[in-house]
């Protein structure tokens, strides 16, 4: 992940850098500093994340509480856009990974909420259909993600990257927020239709 900006030196670069991101879009000129590392790091950062999810999804399973989707919902995702801006602050490896954990601590929990959210609003017989949205939303917000964030570093570096995941975590808080009325109503009325079919 950072051996394009490992064999960088304070003086101008006046040849392409050497090893696996060597295809990478390249000119003369300085090389950015930030951060000196060589090593395999985009497997320890992915290991660090999903510990930090694994951990957050079971504790959020045990404790069971009993706020509203909807609500958490919104406070998962404030919670995932929060755990953003520490990337902004992060100077090498050690750093990467432990604004990366905090991030994964809200990921499991928000992925819990949405699929509560589809099972309690989504007709029983399409409870699957529903579900299978859901995860490729997910899967095309990853790719959207990554190619925007891919351009971002080319031009900026990694901070523009950083940029691209500030800026959904932002996105995300909106539409969470957006939706928290449309999400109560439609929680509400499968309640509502099963006391009129209970009342005498």
């Amino acid at each position: 992940m950072f051996s394009r900006w490992a064999s960088c030196s304070s003086a101008p670069a006046t040849t392409p850098p050497s090893g696996p991101c060597s295809s990478a879009r390249w000119s003369p000129g300085p090389c950015p500093t930030w951060p000196r590392w060589s090593g395999p790091a985009g497997p320890i950062v992915g290991t660090v994340y999903a510990v930090g999810s694994a951990g957050a999804g079971l504790a959020f399973g045990a404790l069971g509480l009993t706020t509203p989707l909807p609500r958490l919902l919104l406070l998962s995702t404030a919670g995932t856009a929060l755990t953003t801006f520490p990337l902004l602050l992060v100077s090498d490896l050690a750093t990467l990974s432990a604004a990366v954990f905090f991030s994964g601590l809200f990921f499991a929990p928000t992925m819990i909420v949405v699929m509560g959210l589809v099972e309690r609003t989504v007709p029983p017989a399409a409870l699957t259909e529903g579900m299978t949205w859901a995860i490729t939303g997910l899967s095309v917000g990853v790719a959207l993600g990554a190619s925007l964030s891919g351009g971002m570093v080319d031009r900026f570096g990694p901070s523009g990257g950083f940029a691209v995941a500030i800026a959904a975590g932002g996105a995300t808080v909106l539409l969470a927020l957006t939706a928290q009325r449309p999400l109560g109503r439609s929680l509400r009325e499968p309640a509502d239709e099963g006391h009129a079919k209970a009342a005498p």
